[in-house]
């Protein structure tokens, strides 16, 4: 029969057994714990992530096109402002030009009537004489005329016409004017003398124009019509 330390040893090593069992079960336990934190942890982390990238893949497109839309709405802005601008630039530049070449002929008007305040005397042969010489006889006339420009052969040339002195049948003075380029620079033609005072003529030909001197038997010609005193 076992001895009675036999039978206390038996024991503790049962008892040594169990308590090593139940170490290794609590480590088990732990460890399976911990692990299903992790996955828990690692499960929560994809979740938020795939979320996130839902977010993204959603929000994206919407951004994106915003962003063309504003672009091309600049775009387009920018377009129908350019083309207003060109718009008004071809409506406006052929009534500014219309408003300059009716300039140059009222400024023409108002140069012959000064320079018909010294006529040469009926009977004059015009051809002895300048606008030149009928100009610088006058200081005053010669400062009011201050911007006009002196030709070669005594003609002058002021705001896009040209002014001469030339001679009628009965044999007076005449002063003219014509546009320097008809259509452009003017287009009206100016005869004053001192029996018919100031007229005008259309020029529908554009026969008064350019450098070379026009001819008298244009000037007895059919479209001319008086032109009103200036007004005071």
């Amino acid at each position: 029969m076992p001895t009675k330390v036999q039978c206390l040893r038996r024991r503790h090593g049962r008892l040594t057994q169990r308590i090593r069992q139940t170490g290794h079960t609590r480590d088990l336990n732990a460890l399976r714990e911990r692990h299903s934190l992790m996955l828990t942890t690692q499960r929560r982390h994809r979740e938020m992530d795939g979320h996130g990238m839902e977010a993204t893949a959603t929000s994206g497109p919407q951004t994106a096109p915003q962003v063309t839309s504003s672009a091309q709405r600049v775009w387009l802005d920018r377009i129908t402002i350019g083309a207003i601008g060109v718009i008004v630039v071809l409506v406006t530049i052929p009534h500014v030009e219309r408003l300059a070449r009716r300039d140059n002929e009222m400024d023409a008007m108002r140069t012959l009537r000064m320079l018909a305040l010294q006529p040469a005397a009926p009977g004059t042969d015009a051809r002895t004489h300048s606008l030149a010489q009928m100009v610088g006889s006058d200081r005053l006339l010669a400062r009011r005329l201050e911007d006009v420009e002196w030709m070669n052969d005594g003609r002058l040339r002021r705001h896009g016409y040209l002014f001469d002195i030339a001679r009628s049948a009965d044999g007076s003075a005449v002063l003219r004017a014509w546009p320097v380029e008809a259509g452009v620079t003017g287009r009206a033609a100016f005869l004053w003398s001192p029996m018919s005072g100031l007229r005008g003529h259309d020029n529908a030909a554009l026969a008064w124009s350019g450098d070379r001197a026009p001819s008298m038997e244009d000037a007895r010609g059919e479209g001319w019509v008086p032109l009103p005193k200036a007004r005071k």
